[in-house]
């Protein structure tokens, strides 16, 4: 069971949000010019997806290896790290072999292009967009509605899994 593994990287999950956290709280948002706050949204709306993502594949990747084989070899944690995020998404949808768990990964995927979409524009093009509260809302929204697919897919192939009651407890 890889439990050591797959609690460093939720350690480095968390490690991340703890250096975003402590990066953005020298000054109170209502003291931070209007281009300080687009940009500290921006920040998080990139932090929410591309990290969330880099970070709960893995884990993914784990649980559904081990829920499959009881077991994670030295040889499976080396496929899983010459993976892309994406590639261990859709790794695992593939073995799900249409399973419902399976539509929610590609609703994940769909999700994850929508914010390359967004993230491609020009920084000054992207300070403008967080800078309009009815569209920096609604990206915050689909950055949630992102890490709830992602706690969706993560039970659903866990929940009956020894390594994810580890993971949770």
């Amino acid at each position: 069971m890889p439990a050591y593994l797959a609690n460093d990287i939720l350690r480095y999950w968390r490690t991340l949000c703890l250096n975003y956290e402590a990066s953005t709280t020298e000054q109170s948002p209502n003291q931070q010019t209007p281009i300080a706050r687009a940009k500290r949204k921006i920040k998080n709306y990139k932090l929410k997806h591309s990290r969330m993502l880099t970070c709960y594949s893995a884990v993914l990747y784990l649980l559904s290896v081990y829920g499959r084989n009881e077991t994670v070899t030295p040889k499976d944690a080396q496929t899983m790290v010459s993976l892309t995020p994406t590639a261990r998404v859709e790794l695992v949808a593939n073995e799900l072999d249409g399973a419902e768990p399976a539509a929610c990964i590609c609703d994940l995927l769909e999700k994850y292009e929508r914010f390359l979409d967004v993230t491609s524009a020009s920084e000054a093009d992207l300070i403008e967009v967080f800078s309009e509260k009815r569209e920096a809302d609604k990206l915050r929204d689909e950055q949630s509605d992102f890490g709830d697919l992602a706690y969706t897919i993560l039970y659903s192939i866990g929940h009956e899994n020894p390594l994810y009651r580890r993971l949770v407890i």
